[in-house]
């Protein structure tokens, strides 16, 4: 038995094998950050033979293996060429030093992709280096032949590839790719999340989740202005009413297109209007996680903001600004009538669906348990854990 025990110990030894996953990973983004946190659960979940590496500096309080040393995040973040040329040289290492490179999560495949990065993974993989793979992305839009075409050739390489959305799936048939785009959810679905009592104590507190989609991609900036009033003005009148206090939370910290002024601007209309009010900057994905799970209603205008609450089983409204945003609520099955489209003008909107959520909680038919097993059979089917 002894003799047993000591042999598989060897085995093991001998079949551990390291896989990186690659993404937007580090930039002070909590949905970026949460597909770092996501693969290393899915990962360990299936697989206690393989190690997961993330490219990445250290995001969080530590517990996980990441390639970029803390003492380089600042250069690895900047904007500019030392950050671009210092990525580059860690995925090539990367590329070179691991078998298994993994793109996890996000739209990186697409005409507002990194092609520099593609680029580099495509030729490590032609020439035998590593095996490529993708999880839980989305693919396209695609803004013009030249694109769609380096698209093809660059999903070809795949090994492996889960899409999120069917709008990836239809779009990987018009592209004519001969590798199986397999659907699954939202690899956020993976994630451990904090434990949260049975026993939760309501404390009237409504998390909020705002930002700036129009002004950080050039659309139309009054359309933002006109929600994102109708938003300031509908909550602060649900918290009135109900006797509610906001916490903002910060859920992407960049500064250049992040939520920290917008967050701010809405802080100070919410005290000037006397409703109890703090601005919660972010650290890390899993003290965000927490946050949103102390909450008993969250309003989000970030998908990943709605995802988490909804796992965590906090009832919560999602601004569809986005068509992915839509895509999500379709999918559980959410109530049609207490939807917020990104034209909403009207405060009494606002208010009213809060109102709702509020006497009547959930407003979606499938359970996060489902969503939670479907998005970790992108493990459970992958090349690494069979």
């Amino acid at each position: 038995m002894r003799g047993d025990s000591y042999s598989k110990i060897i085995n093991k030894g001998f079949m551990t094998k390291k896989i990186l996953f690659t993404g937007y990973y580090g930039f002070n983004n909590f949905g970026d950050d949460l597909f770092g946190l996501a693969c290393i659960n899915g990962l360990n979940s299936f697989c206690d033979q393989h190690i997961p590496i993330i490219l990445s500096p250290p995001v969080g309080r530590g517990g996980a293996n990441y390639l970029v040393p803390k003492t380089l995040g600042r250069l690895y973040k900047n904007e500019g060429v030392i950050g671009k040329a210092l990525r580059a040289v860690f995925m090539i290492y990367g590329c070179l030093r691991y078998k298994d490179v993994v793109l996890s999560g996000g739209s990186v495949i697409s005409s507002g992709g990194s092609h520099r990065i593609r680029r580099i993974q495509y030729f490590f993989t032609k020439i035998g280096f590593c095996r490529l793979s993708a999880i839980g992305v989305s693919i396209g839009p695609f803004s013009c032949e030249n694109d769609k075409a380096e698209a093809k050739l660059f999903i070809n390489s795949l090994s492996y590839l889960t899409v999120r959305d069917e709008a990836s799936v239809k779009e990987c048939k018009l592209l004519g790719i001969t590798v199986e785009p397999r659907l699954y959810n939202d690899l956020a679905g993976c994630v451990s999340l904090p434990i949260v009592s049975g026993f939760k104590i309501k404390n009237k507190t409504l998390g909020v989740s705002i930002c700036r989609y129009e002004s950080i991609v050039g659309a139309d900036p009054e359309r933002e202005r006109l929600r994102n009033m109708s938003i300031f003005e509908g909550i602060a009148d649900f918290a009135v009413k109900n006797g509610f206090k906001v916490k903002i939370l910060i859920l992407n910290a960049n500064k250049t297109v992040g939520d920290a002024d917008i967050s701010k601007s809405f802080f100070a209309y919410l005290v000037a209007n006397e409703v109890s009010a703090e601005v919660i900057d972010y650290v890390d994905p899993v003290e965000s996680l927490t946050v949103i799970s102390e909450c008993d209603l969250f309003f989000s205008v970030r998908l990943h903001g709605a995802i988490s609450a909804y796992l965590l089983d906090v009832p919560f409204l999602l601004v569809e600004y986005h068509v992915k945003c839509k895509d999500f609520l379709d999918y559980i099955g959410f109530d049609k009538k207490n939807r917020i489209a990104a034209d909403v003008i009207e405060k009494r909107h606002v208010t009213n669906c809060l109102e709702a959520i509020l006497q009547e909680g959930k407003k979606h038919s499938i359970e996060p348990p489902e969503y939670m097993e479907k998005s970790n059979e992108m493990f459970t089917e992958s090349p690494w854990v069979k």
